[in-house]
């Protein structure tokens, strides 16, 4: 892995714009389904209540790991 140097305003910014775009995936997912939680989707998908939505279930569940990581980082980066 590489190492590049830029100001940190400018990694938060980025941080802050990969977030935005995973919320709005999400909440397009959960539209899409007519959900509130992609928690509960991604267990109800699971369970086999909504067996057609099992690549949405994963693309869920993807995006929120990468969710968490990226605010792990913005976190340690003091925001």
């Amino acid at each position: 892995m590489s190492t590049i140097e830029f100001e940190k305003n400018f990694a938060i910014e980025l941080l802050e714009t990969n977030l935005t775009v995973i919320k709005n995936d999400i909440a397009t997912i959960l539209k899409n389904w007519n959900q509130k939680s992609a928690i509960e989707m991604i267990e109800m998908t699971r369970r086999g209540d909504l067996p057609e939505a099992e690549v949405d279930a994963i693309a869920l569940t993807n995006l929120l790991e990468k969710q968490k990581h990226l605010e792990e980082i913005l976190q340690s980066l003091g925001e």
